[in-house]
């Protein structure tokens, strides 16, 4: 291995740490985080993260960006469950990651950018397609559409984050919302 690409390597686990510890600090205090604040909790200096980012703008679209390919990930995996179940293991990821940019991914509030609304596009028809056979095969309601979905996600985003609910009511609701979702054949 090249020296150049030691260097590379390095400069691309420096960016997904950024990456990493800025979504963290995100979902702690909200999308208006100090620079400072990103570098100290990934471990590197002011000048890494300047020189992966230009400002707080293109810090907040990477982080977006990043998320948004989770959700494709993991609802491409969705496609050969049970369409329930895969409905299920989508808000429950939901629920568990309490991540505030999944509200603002559903809601359309991110960043002015072509890959994220690529990503989104890619959401939107896998949603799509896990309502139409779970409706097709009499699994899911009739009426229930993307919309409902990115609703739900978006309370149990924040269900997840109040304190004050114990998490196994949090896992009642997101039974009685999947419940709800479901045909009544």
């Amino acid at each position: 291995m090249t020296e150049t690409s030691v260097r590379r390597a390095d400069a691309r686990a420096n960016r997904v740490r950024i990456v990493a510890a800025a979504a963290d600090l995100f979902a702690e205090q909200g999308f208006e985080v100090s620079f400072n604040a990103v570098a100290q909790r990934a471990g590197v200096g002011n000048a890494t993260l300047y020189r992966h980012f230009s400002g707080l703008e293109a810090l907040q679209q990477a982080v977006f960006l990043d998320r948004a390919c989770q959700v494709v990930h993991l609802l491409d995996g969705l496609h050969d469950l049970d369409p329930v179940e895969g409905l299920r293991r989508f808000l429950l990821w939901t629920l568990e990651t309490a991540d505030l940019c999944l509200l603002q991914l559903g809601e359309g509030r991110t960043p002015d950018c072509a890959e994220i609304e690529q990503a989104r596009m890619q959401i939107r028809v896998a949603l799509d397609q896990i309502l139409e056979r779970g409706q097709a095969g009499g699994r899911i309601r009739a009426g229930i559409d993307r919309n409902d979905i990115v609703v739900a996600a978006g309370v149990l985003v924040q269900l997840a984050r109040n304190d004050d609910v114990p998490p196994e009511r949090k896992l009642v609701f997101l039974d009685t919302l999947l419940r709800g979702l479901q045909s009544r054949c």
